[in-house]
């Protein structure tokens, strides 16, 4: 599987875990599998499929984005007010 083919299918996971729970717990997995391997653009469009397809708050899930993705932390964007989607 390639980089890109692992990242599309743990784009649903991920955002199906904040979905449920407001953490990544249910897919830890897959934020592991990817942590150190996505590059900047693809480390914020990851971010944004999160915030718009799980339903929660931001302020949920955010410091543990970028806790796995922190040397991406600046390019992120700014951290929005009520619920995504």
């Amino acid at each position: 599987m390639t980089l890109d083919e692992l990242l599309e299918r743990s784009k649903p996971l991920l955002a199906r875990s904040v979905s449920k729970n407001g953490d990544f717990f249910l897919a830890c997995t897959e934020l592991a599998d990817l942590n150190d391997r996505l590059s900047a653009q693809q480390v914020v469009s990851l971010y944004e499929y999160i915030r718009d397809h799980s339903g929660r708050l931001e302020s949920e899930w955010r410091a543990e984005f970028i806790a796995a993705f922190s040397e991406f932390r600046s390019q992120l964007p700014a951290q929005g007010e009520g619920f995504s989607g």
